[in-house]
């Protein structure tokens, strides 16, 4: 019987099989990673570039992309384009904003957003920080959406759970906006997690002080005048609606009463802007914890304040007379634990 000879034997025809196989597979790996390898550097260079122009400034941003240019930190095809860039537009360029300390962009925030939000807050943080609110250990994360609830009644939110602030399109026509949810996110950072926000009366003191210290900061008892224009609900601190018109927390919050930020308005107008901040702050930071079952946290907070007021009177920013004035708002408009005995002799 004939046996299978030379390219006709099987175990050649295998061993053939085998091999090309291999070499195929070996090809198609060599293929692949070098593919990987020209996404890695791809994005690594974009990635150097987009860093490069984070400076919040135009002739900055420009100069730093020539030092790329000139340093051959980028490949040629990307340098000649760059450069050509630059060349037909002399007065512009990209420029994105600086790194914060106190916060950073999610995905999907345009360079416009970034601006309008870098241009509302970084003023903004410093001046919590003088009055108090230490810089929080974390960032708070930024991140555009396009509605914050299912209804989209809510243009702006604070997330504690997952420490990020929410913003929709809307929520450009006004910084208060923005300013509110850091607030919320540095307030909570200053007292740990150990409150419960489900206290109703604790979460509208906790509103109605936010809402205290974006007005103090831009002088004016209106929050959110822009919001406020376009939208028709405006929330006034100058009024003179007393605790004891308070009936559910909840209700009061839905209703903007500012019953809270009424009273604090009226302490700064009488104390001066820079002295009652410093109260308000103190006594924010160092209130006692509040349980979800706690009655007592109008009188808490004001204990707090008096301590606070008290403990900055030897400054020239105040004295035992303002100290005192200050108690009496907040006993004229019904709150209880407003007493003069809260301030020593």
């Amino acid at each position: 019987m004939a046996q299978g000879t030379g390219w006709n034997a099987p175990i050649i025809v295998a061993i053939l099989a085998a091999f090309a196989a291999g070499l195929l597979n070996a090809v198609v790996a060599f293929v692949n990673g070098k593919m990987q390898r020209g996404l890695e550097a791809q994005k690594a260079e974009s990635d150097r570039i987009l860093e490069t122009i984070k400076t919040g400034d135009l002739d900055s941003a420009r100069r730093n992309l020539g030092f790329l240019l000139d340093a051959g930190l980028v490949g040629e095809e990307t340098g000649i384009r760059v450069a050509a860039y630059l060349r037909a537009n002399p007065n512009s360029g990209p420029v994105l904003p600086s790194p914060n300390a106190h916060y950073q962009f999610g995905s999907q925030m345009s360079a416009s957003q970034a601006e309008f939000i870098q241009n509302s807050l970084d003023e903004y943080t410093a001046y919590l920080e003088r009055f108090g609110f230490q810089q929080p250990s974390t960032r708070v994360t930024i991140r555009a959406v396009e509605r914050v609830d299912a209804d989209g009644e809510w243009i702006s939110a604070y997330n504690p759970a997952n420490d990020e602030i929410l913003l929709t399109p809307k929520a450009s026509c006004d910084p208060d906006l923005v300013r509110r949810e850091y607030t919320h996110h540095a307030m909570r950072m200053s007292r740990g997690d150990a409150d419960d926000f489900n206290n109703a009366a604790f979460y509208l003191l906790e509103s109605d002080v936010a809402d205290y210290f974006v007005c103090s900061y831009a002088g004016r008892s209106t929050f959110a005048p822009g919001y406020a224009r376009a939208n028709g609900q405006p929330r006034l601190l100058e009024n003179d609606t007393a605790y004891s018109l308070l009936g559910d927390p909840r209700q009061a919050w839905l209703d903007n009463s500012e019953i809270w930020g009424g009273a604090l308005w009226a302490i700064r107008k009488r104390l001066g802007p820079v002295a009652a901040d410093f109260i308000v702050a103190k006594a924010w930071t160092e209130m006692p914890t509040i349980e979800a079952n706690d009655d007592e946290v109008a009188s808490k907070f004001i204990a707090a304040l008096a301590t606070s007021a008290q403990a900055i009177s030897s400054r020239t920013i105040l004295d035992a007379e303002g100290v005192s004035a200050a108690i009496e708002i907040l006993s004229q408009r019904g709150f209880p634990g407003a007493r003069q005995d809260l301030i020593e002799p």
